[in-house]
């Protein structure tokens, strides 16, 4: 693998990181919000900040980006269920990234179209691949 392809998929593993990171935190408050230990709204409010910053950091502005608030079970973002089988270079700025998506059991392709923006990775976009259908895009 060459640097611009260990470099695009460290950057991917840094946000994926942050993502499960959020994900789990946000899993563990709303147990608190649903037993009234928390007020909904506000902490729905400080956990989408919190999304934010992780997707100025890591993403590029995109209409791909989550814009309401959602969080999946299982976790979209765990390394472990997550493994890189192949990268692409799609030319001197992005990468195409598949990854083994497993979750609650059942196997898809996951593709992440990552950009080089002034020397930095960033997450563009992903979308899912199952046999013989149409890419399903996907909120970041």
């Amino acid at each position: 693998m060459n640097e611009t392809l260990k470099g695009t998929v460290r950057a991917l593993k840094a946000f994926m990181r942050d993502m499960y990171k959020w994900e789990r935190e946000t899993h563990k408050l709303g147990e608190k919000a649903d037993h009234g230990k928390l007020d909904s709204d506000e902490w729905i409010n400080q956990q989408m900040v919190k999304l934010r910053a992780i997707q100025d950091i890591h993403c590029i502005p995109s209409k791909w980006r989550r814009k309401e608030f959602t969080v999946r079970w299982p976790h979209e973002y765990d390394l472990k269920t997550n493994e890189i089988i192949a990268t692409e270079e799609k030319g001197p700025n992005k990468v195409i990234v598949q990854i083994r998506h497993t979750r609650a059991g059942i196997k898809s392709r996951v593709d992440i179209e990552m950009v080089c923006v002034d020397g930095a990775w960033k997450v563009h976009r992903r979308w899912a691949l199952f046999k013989g259908k149409k890419p399903l895009a996907l909120e970041l």
